[in-house]
């Protein structure tokens, strides 16, 4: 189904929406990682691969940089972090958006989620169709919950730390060796 400007609206919104819920959620049990434990979990990851220098250098910047970022209520809480065109469901009956797959979710600045929802409708769109569709998601979110020009300014810097985790994520994935591996695994790890 293409993305149209009222789904693109849609998704921004639902995600603000559960923005707002999260910011008012305090779990009693099995609480998800916060961003701080994620950075440790990839040190750890990353001090098995002596020659990762530059994953750890950025590690270094971005933990740096994160712990001097402000955590409140309104724009730090638990994220989904999958919020993907393939995890929300429309339901054109109830005019609703569900969410599923939280399998990944986090404590994390909000401004994290909104890079990858917006880097998962960027993939299903034409360059000139963009900084439409960004602003259009954003409009949407901010209907439901708001979020500050100082946070949107930041989303390049939550950018680079998805990329990192996810980087750290394939490495720990694929350090593990099987005998009798089939070749999609073994040219998987070369890649």
């Amino acid at each position: 189904m293409p993305l149209t400007k009222d789904i693109i609206f849609g998704l921004g919104k639902a995600l603000g929406k559960f923005h707002k819920l999260s910011s008012e959620f305090r779990p009693v049990n099995n609480k998800r990682n916060d961003w701080k434990e994620i950075a440790d979990w990839m040190e750890d990851v990353l001090s098995t691969f002596p020659n990762e220098t530059v994953a750890k250098s950025e590690l270094a910047i971005l933990t740096s940089y994160l712990s001097k970022l402000p955590t409140t209520k309104e724009n730090f809480g638990l994220i989904h972090y999958n919020f993907e065109t393939d995890n929300v469901f429309y339901d054109e009956v109830t005019k609703t958006y569900n969410t599923i797959d939280f399998d990944d979710a986090m404590y994390h600045w909000f401004a994290l989620d909104m890079v990858q929802s917006l880097d998962s409708i960027k993939e299903d769109m034409q360059e000139e169709q963009v900084e439409f569709s960004v602003n259009e998601f954003i409009n949407g979110y901010c209907t439901e919950y708001a979020i500050s020009d100082e946070m949107l300014k930041f989303l390049p810097i939550f950018r680079r730390y998805d990329n990192l985790y996810g980087y750290v994520r394939i490495l720990h994935s694929v350090e593990e060796k099987w005998n009798n591996e089939p070749d999609w695994m073994i040219n998987l790890r070369i890649k």
